[in-house]
Parts: C-alpha cells; structure tokens; sequence
C-alpha cells in the first residue's frame, strides 16, 4: 500500500478496512449490479452520459474517475468509449476494478491516491467525481485537485 500522510484519518482508516472485508467476503462485487442496489444507479449513469454529451465530452477523451471505489463507473466509462483513469484510497477496490477490467476485457488504468491529495503528473479531458465526495472530511480540497 501506499502510504498517504492523511490516511491516518479515521475515516480513511475505515474506507480502507470496510474494502478489505468486503473483498474477502465478496460483497464488493455486487454495486450496482446485485437487486439491492436498486434502480437508481442507472438512473444516475443515463444523467452522467447526458452530461458529458453536454459538455461535448466525446468517446476517445480521457476522464479522472476520483473515488472510483470497485471501478464500475471506471468500467462503464471504457465501456462508452473512454479512455478513463480510476483513483481510490483503498487497494482492495482497486483489486476488483482490475478484476472487472479483466474480465470485460477493457483497457482501464487504476491507481491508488487519496483525492484529498493527489497529483498524477498528467491532465485529462474531464472528471468523474461520483458518490465520492461525502467520503472526505475537505470536498472543497478534492474540487481544487481535480480542477488542477
């Protein structure tokens, strides 16, 4: 694991270990396609493709998943025809993105990094920041790094 000076927080901490037993009871794999996730998420999917339309972010652009947890938005994104990169705190979820990435057979980069604090040394065409933000204790810090 890499090692985050703020991943000391306790919620982090939490994030991190809620992964872990959730990858080894495999519980992880389910969002959103398991019923008790409901409908809504593919409600929310259909409002992220008529955004990025909007935007007139096209397939071929790169897009910054940030709190890309198990990576189905990620996977959905490479799906659509982006080139997208995923970012999470937990390792175990970056393991089952991976795991998906594999198994669709698509081309998605994952990395680990706090979105409290991150630099990836690159820019990208857009951002994804979805049912991410309320994880950290400085949304207005995430919205700065993602912006730069």
């Amino acid at each position: 694991m890499l090692y985050f000076e703020s991943v000391a927080a306790p919620n982090k901490l939490s994030e991190i270990a809620y992964a872990e037993e959730a990858l080894a009871d495999g519980s992880i794999h389910g969002k959103p396609f398991r019923g008790e996730w409901g409908n809504d998420y593919w409600v929310k999917w259909s409002a992220i493709t008529e955004a990025f339309r909007r935007l007139d972010l096209r397939p071929g652009s790169s897009v910054l998943d940030v709190g890309c947890g198990s990576g189905w938005t990620t996977a959905l994104l490479a799906e659509a025809g982006y080139r997208p990169t995923g970012i999470d705190i937990a390792p175990a979820m970056l393991e089952v993105g991976r795991q998906r990435a594999a198994r669709w057979q698509i081309e998605v980069d994952f990395r680990e990094a706090d979105m409290d604090d991150f630099s990836l040394g690159r820019t990208f065409d857009g951002a994804l920041v979805f049912d991410a933000l309320h994880h950290s204790d400085h949304p207005e810090r995430v919205v700065r790094n993602v912006a730069r």
